[in-house]
């Protein structure tokens, strides 16, 4: 938005919260060291 450009906000209006914590569970854990402990804590 500082640069004068529009982001579509529709899909993070329709998401829910299980939904973000599912997308986030498969996408950023693979990105990090310790990806193991991260999808242990997200599971609990």
């Amino acid at each position: 938005m500082d640069r004068g450009v529009l982001v579509s906000r529709a899909e993070a209006e329709n998401t829910t919260l299980a939904e973000a914590l599912d997308r986030y569970k498969t996408e950023v854990p693979a990105l990090k060291r310790s990806a193991g402990i991260e999808r242990f804590r997200l599971e609990r």
